[in-house]
């Protein structure tokens, strides 16, 4: 009697040891998962604001260059104006295509890599 509740009590401690150990490597896994999508986000959000960036610049040199050809600036900056309407709107018909469901998987695939 006396060898088996010790045998019980060892059992015990090691399933209590052994849940520990689940818990710790169960944050773990957590963390590692949050830093890397942290990341993503974070390389993202630098990477966005430099195509903001060069967006901005390119456009500048697209209405100078309309300027030149067209002769004012007024009918350069509509141009680049409608192309950039035009562009939204193919963007936001397309959105779940290009956006929604490649943006899903990665976050899927990072998350349950």
């Amino acid at each position: 009697m006396d060898r088996t509740d010790g045998l019980i009590s060892k059992l015990l401690s090691s399933l209590k040891e052994y849940l520990g150990l689940q818990k710790e490597y169960a944050m773990l896994e957590l963390t590692e998962k949050l830093t890397r999508l942290l990341t993503a986000l974070i390389l993202g959000a630098i990477l966005f604001v430099l195509a903001i960036i060069a967006v901005i610049f390119l456009s500048l040199t697209l209405v100078a260059f309309l300027s030149w050809l067209t002769g004012s600036a007024i009918i350069s900056y509509a141009i680049v104006t409608g192309l950039y309407v035009l562009l939204g709107v193919i963007i936001y018909s397309m959105r779940m295509k290009w956006l929604a469901t490649p943006l899903t998987n990665f976050f899927i695939n990072l998350l349950l890599k």
